[in-house]
C-alpha cells in the first residue's frame, strides 16, 4: 500500500478547533459531499460545533464568534461566510471558537453582561461586555484603550473579597471570580476591580521595612534607626525670605485656623489646605530668586522602575521632579515609606535627563501640623536616606515655627535649583522689596 493510498479522500477537510479558553485544539474532520449544494463555510461549521461541543450546544448560532490566531497570539475575526476551504489551521495556529456563558442560576437560561468598573491610580472607567469565554481577553483591550501607558506593561486586576484583595492575574482566576458574582434579574454581573502594574507596587502599598530591604540595603528597620541630618546646618539660605511675604504667610495660616476652628488634622483634605500655604510661599519665592522655571503641581502621576501612583504635590524645577510632598494626617510611618519610593523615582527621572551618577533629592512627609524633611543621596544601586526630626507647627502667637519650616521648603529648593541651574540665579534685588516680582 502507497502513501497516496493513507491519505483521506480530498472531500475530507480536518480541522484544528479550539474552544477559546481551553488548553488544547481538538480535530474536527468535515466532510464536503454532505454539502454538496451549499457553501461549506463558518455559519455551517457552527452546526456541526454544536453538536460536537456540550459547551456550545445551549449557546445560538448567531452568538458563536470565530477567529484566526497567528503566530503572536493575535486573534483576527473571520466572517460567517469565509469558506473552509480558504482556512489553514495547525496546532499552533488553530480556529478559535468564542461563545456566551449562560447563567443557569435562574429558571430560564439565558447569556449575562458584565459591567466592569476599573481604576488606575485615581482614574477609572468602565466597561461592558457579554460574559464570554472573550471576557477577560476583551476587558483586557478595553484597559489599554483606556490608560495608554498599560501598552507597554503587563498588568494584574485585584478584587476585595471578603474585606481581603484578591489578585487576578489571568482568564482561569478571572472566570473563577465570574463563577462567584451573582447576577442581578437582568442577568448583569457587575466588577470593581484595581489595576496594579506587574514588577512594581503602587507607592501607597509599601512598608518602610520591605523600602528598607528593597530599595536601601536594608540600612533602617524603623523611622528611629534612620540617620538624622539637620537642615539648617547643610544649606544656607539665600536669599532670604522679606518680612513683607512672612507677614502674608502668617496672616494667611491665621486665616485658615480661623475658618477651620483650629482643626489642622481633621482628615487629609484639609490638612492641605494648610499645607498649601507653605508650599505656595516657597515655590514663589524660589521662583522670583532662583529658578523662574520653579512650579508646584498638585496630583500628579510619578512612574518608577520600583513604584508608581499619584504625588500628593511635587515641585518642579526645569520640567524635574526636585521635591515630592505627602500628605497625611496620620500613618507616619506609612507616609515615609511611600516618600521614600516616591523620592526614588524622582531620583531615577533626574539622574536619566541629566546623565549623572549621583544626585541629591528631597522629600517632605506632613500632616499639616507636623513637619519630617528626608534627603536621598548617592546612586539608583546604592541609595542612602536620612530624615530631620519632628518640626511641630503651632499656629500661635507670631508663628515661629512655622516659619522656620516655611524657611527649611525654601532652603531646599534653593539648593536644588542651584545644582540644576547651569545659569546665575535671578539677582536679589528682586526679593529685597516688599513684594515679589
Amino acid at each position: 500500500m502507497t502513501n497516496a493510498d493513507n491519505q483521506p479522500p480530498s472531500s475530507i477537510i480536518t480541522m484544528l478547533i479550539l474552544l477559546e479558553g481551553k488548553k488544547s485544539a481538538v480535530q474536527i474532520d468535515l466532510d464536503q459531499t454532505n454539502y454538496k449544494e451549499l457553501s461549506f463555510n463558518l455559519d455551517r461549521l457552527t452546526l456541526v460545533l454544536k453538536e460536537e461541543f456540550n459547551e456550545l450546544q445551549v449557546v445560538e448560532r448567531s452568538d458563536v464568534e470565530m477567529f484566526s490566531l497567528d503566530d503572536f497570539n493575535t486573534l483576527t475575526p473571520l466572517h460567517s461566510g469565509t469558506l473552509l476551504t480558504d482556512i489553514i489551521t495547525t496546532d499552533i495556529s488553530p480556529l478559535v471558537v468564542r461563545y456566551p456563558f449562560s447563567d443557569t442560576s435562574a429558571s430560564l437560561v439565558f447569556p449575562t453582561v458584565v459591567i466592569v468598573k476599573y481604576r488606575l491610580l485615581q482614574n477609572s472607567d468602565t466597561y461592558e461586555m457579554p460574559h464570554s469565554s472573550g471576557s477577560w481577553i476583551l476587558l483586557r483591550e478595553a484597559v489599554h484603550k483606556s490608560f495608554e501607558k498599560l501598552q507597554t506593561c503587563d498588568f494584574y486586576f485585584v478584587s476585595k473579597i471578603n474585606s481581603e484583595e484578591k489578585k487576578f492575574e489571568n482568564e482561569f482566576q478571572f472566570n473563577k471570580l465570574m463563577d462567584r458574582t451573582d447576577s442581578n434579574d437582568k442577568g448583569e454581573r457587575y466588577l470593581d476591580l484595581k489595576i496594579q502594574i506587574k514588577g512594581k507596587k503602587a507607592y501607597g502599598d509599601w512598608t518602610l521595612k520591605e523600602v528598607s530591604k528593597e530599595i536601601y540595603n536594608d540600612a533602617f528597620d524603623s523611622i528611629e534607626s534612620m540617620p538624622i541630618f539637620e537642615i539648617e546646618k547643610i544649606i544656607k539660605l539665600d536669599p532670604l525670605l522679606n518680612d513683607n511675604n512672612l507677614n502674608r504667610f502668617e496672616n494667611n495660616l491665621r486665616e485658615k485656623m480661623n475658618i477651620f476652628h483650629n482643626e489642622v488634622t481633621t482628615n487629609e483634605a484639609t490638612a492641605r489646605e494648610f499645607i498649601s500655604v507653605f508650599l505656595s510661599l516657597a515655590v514663589n519665592h524660589v521662583r522670583a530668586c532662583n529658578d523662574p522655571s520653579t512650579r508646584l503641581m498638585v496630583e500628579v502621576e510619578l512612574d518608577g522602575s520600583r513604584g508608581y501612583g499619584v504625588l500628593d504635590y511635587g515641585i518642579y524645577i526645569q520640567k524635574i521632579p526636585i521635591l515630592v510632598t505627602e500628605a497625611k494626617p496620620h500613618e507616619s510611618e506609612k507616609a515615609i515609606a511611600q516618600t521614600l519610593v516616591q523620592i526614588h523615582s524622582a531620583a531615577e527621572s533626574l539622574l536619566g535627563k541629566r546623565k549623572r551618577s549621583e544626585q541629591t533629592m528631597f522629600g517632605i512627609v506632613t500632616s499639616g501640623r507636623s513637619w519630617r524633611f528626608i534627603r536621598w543621596n548617592g546612586t539608583l544601586e546604592s541609595p542612602k536616606a536620612e530624615i530631620t526630626q519632628e518640626y511641630p507647627c503651632i499656629f500661635e502667637n507670631d508663628m515661629k515655627e512655622a516659619k522656620k519650616v516655611v524657611s527649611h521648603i525654601v532652603r531646599v529648593l534653593q539648593a536644588q535649583a542651584s545644582s540644576l541651574s547651569k545659569e546665575k540665579p535671578c539677582a536679589k534685588r528682586l526679593c529685597t522689596g516688599d513684594n515679589l516680582e
